[in-house]
């Protein structure tokens, strides 16, 4: 468990103790969490890599529920333009 899944585990853990409003589930924390960290770091056109590492992608499209679509240029297949979506968690920015 990484920092923020710890904090956000600690935060539903606390918000159930009596006296405190629960919220329905852990995933709705999650996502609350996840959308944003989304909407404070990652924009349209950002440069973007997944923390895992692998090639530089391009921001294009951000997704309601906090998951952002990306456009890369996969080397091992001769330049071929390439998409996905990946957890705005995920990935870190590349400097330019």
């Amino acid at each position: 468990m990484d920092g923020t899944q710890r904090r956000i585990y600690d935060e539903w853990v606390t918000a159930g103790r009596p006296g405190n409003k629960h919220p329905r589930s852990l995933l709705e924390l999650l996502k609350r969490e996840r959308k944003a960290n989304m909407e404070q770091k990652i924009k349209l056109g950002d440069v973007v890599r997944l923390k895992s590492g692998g090639p530089t992608m391009t921001v294009y499209q951000i997704l309601g529920d906090g998951s952002v679509m990306c456009r890369w240029f996969a080397s091992d297949s001769g330049a071929e333009p390439r998409a996905g979506c990946f957890e705005a968690c995920t990935l870190t920015g590349v400097p330019q």
